[in-house]
């Protein structure tokens, strides 16, 4: 995006921020590999707060060495030879990428605030708002 007065043209306008999302229910805190949801090995979990007001959300599981492992497995076996991925239909693949993209899309607004709250735990991302004014005018992912 081009900055105002680059080449003399105005600054694009970007769209308001969207209402921000009010008694979110959480209902997935574990770990999903497989298809299934699992408690980290350890048994570990972390809180999660709202950065705008700190207060507790919930708490997650924690994944660490052994919940990757766990999770690298499974993908390798879903795509070994005869597996239920490869065996699949073409266009049955398809039908679910798209619906994931559908799902992606649906879903953006939350997905680019947890994005943002997992950065401002590392203190990265001066960009917030401008990513998230992004994510709701880009264009949907079946494009």
């Amino acid at each position: 995006m081009k900055k105002q007065g680059s080449d003399g043209s105005p600054a694009p306008v970007m769209p308001p921020l969207p209402e921000p999302l009010k008694n979110l229910k959480i209902e997935y805190t574990k770990i999903f590999i497989n298809n299934e949801w699992h408690n980290s090995v350890s048994g570990k979990k972390f809180a999660v707060f709202n950065p705008a007001t700190e207060e507790k959300i919930c708490e997650v599981e924690e994944g660490d060495k052994a919940d990757v492992d766990k999770a690298v497995k499974a993908a390798r076996k879903a795509f070994e030879l005869g597996s239920t991925w490869r065996t699949m239909d073409a266009s049955e693949r398809g039908r679910l990428l798209n619906k994931l993209a559908d799902l992606v899309e649906r879903d953006r607004l939350i997905l680019a605030v947890s994005t943002r709250c997992e950065q401002k735990d590392k203190k990265e991302s001066p960009d917030f708002y401008r990513r998230v004014q992004e994510s709701l005018t880009a264009n949907s992912l079946e494009s």
